[in-house]
């Protein structure tokens, strides 16, 4: 049983500054780049989406759109949300390896409200080169999370189909489900620039949706 969660969007500000190329991204246009609801992630359920990005060049930022869910509004989850980078797989692969290779990784601490979507701009260090020919992953958990909170990952906007969630034992791919929302940036962090138009509006929505906790099955 998987579980839909649905947000309201916090207003937070304009991305980090450098010259980026967007590598790969299925958010939607400034005003809808996400759908109000998000694939759960909790001490049973992980989350992950695969992507293949459209040049080799370093890898600047990842970006996610993400929320908890509480028992009181306002409450924080008791565990951070672990975000990985796994890979490389060969291109048509549809789940990420068991265990996986992590590339890189980052620890989503809460923040603001229960209900309410922040973009995440996660920071690359280590900018590892990615290879076109091959195929990443973006995974969430948060083990030992209490059963009273989820973290959830909003779902695109554009209609991208296929999404992967399971277990620690395993992963199950679901290829007629929208996927989770995710942009991938890449290239020279060393040439600063100005925040992109796109970018600020993106962050500056005001977006605002009841929050309902609803249940999907899945296939």
């Amino acid at each position: 049983m998987r579980k839909l969660l649905t947000f309201t969007m916090a207003v937070l500000g304009a991305a980090p500054a450098y010259s980026a190329t967007v590598l790969f991204s299925n958010f939607g246009p400034p005003g809808s780049p996400y759908q109000s609801g998000g694939w759960v992630v909790n001490n049973t359920f992980r989350v992950a989406t695969g992507f293949s990005v459209n040049a080799a060049l370093p890898l600047l930022e990842i970006e996610v759109p993400v929320f908890f869910n509480g028992p009181i509004s306002g409450t924080l989850p008791n565990q951070p949300l672990l975000v990985e980078l796994v890979g490389p797989y060969p291109s048509g692969q549809q789940t990420p390896g068991v265990p996986p290779t992590v590339i890189e990784s980052w620890v989503i601490d809460p923040l603001g409200s229960s209900g309410v979507t922040s973009v995440r701009h996660l920071t690359s260090t280590l900018q590892p080169v990615l290879d076109p020919a091959q195929r990443y992953f973006v995974q969430m958990s948060s083990a030992g999370l209490s059963e009273a909170f989820q973290w959830a990952w909003n779902i695109n906007s554009t209609g991208a189909k296929g999404w992967v969630t399971g277990p620690a034992s395993g992963w199950v791919f679901s290829p007629n489900q929208d996927g989770p929302a995710l942009e991938v940036l890449g290239g020279d962090s060393s040439q600063a620039t100005a925040p992109e138009p796109a970018s600020i509006g993106l962050m500056g929505a005001g977006l605002a949706a009841s929050l309902l906790l609803r249940r999907r099955f899945g296939h």
